[in-house]
This record gives C-alpha cells, sequence and structure tokens, in this order.
C-alpha cells in the first residue's frame, strides 16, 4: 500500500484476517437494526467460506422491513444470490468465498386516520405547527391538532369513541 502523505499526522490502523476468512458489514437505512452472526465461529464480523450465517432484522416501531429492498451485495454493490433460507423472523446462508454487505431497508410506516360521528366542517385536524397533515399518510409519534366546534360533552363523547378514556380542558393539545 502506498499513499502521499498530508501535511497532518495520519494513523494507519491495520486489520488482520485469517486467509479465506471475509469481512461482513453492515448498510442500514431508516430505522432499525440488523443483527449478523457466524454461526460456527460466534464473530459479528467475518466468516470462513462455507460457514453458516444467520441474519436478522427488527424495525424500530412505526417501521418496517421491506423484504424487497433488503438483500446481500458484493463490494461493487451488485446483489449477490447466497441461496439464503428464510426462516420468517431471520435467514440463514453458507458464506460465499468474497467480502459481503447486508443491506436492510426500513421504510416508515403510514397510517389513515378516519374522522366518524362529527361533520367535517365542525373540525379541524392540523399537525404541531398547525400546517394541513395528509390523513392518509399518518406516521407513528406524529401528533395531530385537533379543533371542533361542537360543544365541551359533544367533543368529550366523540373523543371516548376513539378509544380516549381521558377528559381534557384545552382540545387544541389532545394526545390519544
Amino acid at each position: 500500500m502506498t499513499f502521499e502523505m498530508p501535511g497532518s499526522g495520519v494513523i494507519i490502523e491495520s486489520v488482520m484476517m485469517d486467509e479465506g476468512t471475509y469481512k461482513i458489514s453492515k448498510d442500514i437505512e431508516g430505522n432499525g437494526s440488523v443483527y449478523v452472526k457466524n454461526l460456527e465461529s460466534g464473530n459479528v464480523d467475518s466468516a470462513r467460506q462455507g460457514e453458516k450465517i444467520f441474519v436478522s432484522a427488527s424495525a424500530q416501531r412505526g417501521w418496517s422491513l421491506d423484504r424487497e429492498q433488503t438483500v446481500v451485495v458484493d463490494a461493487q454493490g451488485q446483489k449477490l444470490d447466497v441461496g439464503a433460507q428464510d426462516h420468517g423472523r431471520y435467514v440463514s446462508f453458507a458464506m460465499p468465498a468474497q467480502e459481503l454487505n447486508i443491506k436492510a431497508v426500513f421504510t416508515q410506516n403510514a397510517y389513515k386516520v378516519t374522522v366518524k360521528g362529527i361533520s367535517e366542517e365542525s373540525i379541524s385536524i392540523t399537525d404541531e405547527t398547525g400546517s394541513a397533515v395528509d390523513l392518509n399518510a399518518v406516521h407513528y409519534d406524529d401528533v395531530l391538532k385537533i379543533k371542533a366546534d361542537t360543544g365541551e360533552k359533544r367533543i368529550n363523547e366523540f373523543f371516548h369513541k376513539w378509544g380516549c378514556n381521558y377528559w381534557f380542558n384545552d382540545i387544541s393539545d389532545f394526545r390519544c
């Protein structure tokens, strides 16, 4: 290896691996985690050709693993067919004779909010900043501000139908 020395100090770090051992890395997009383990040696970042590799993914609340975009790729980013066996919550495969990268994509879930039991003219729903909200794409942990003009008794009955078992005085900052 050669390099041109910059005008400042450098640290050179060497990672030694046994001959025939290949690196396993992870590339995670979105909110979730990926667990990789070599079932024979217990290593999480390398394996020898033919050793069995276990991979599982866990999405954070409000996110889902996109199985179509979650793949094993080589050093050039090309998808590898490693003959993975899908066991539902995890996959396993034999380590190929090359470095590989587990690429996992997590997408944010979108939920539809349907307003029932009150006319749309008497209610407005916005986000925390007062901007309009797409009720077909509400995400986990989004805060909705709900303003209704139907009288306090009617409002409390309406939100009780949503499963909100408490009463409130200021409907402009309501969380269910």
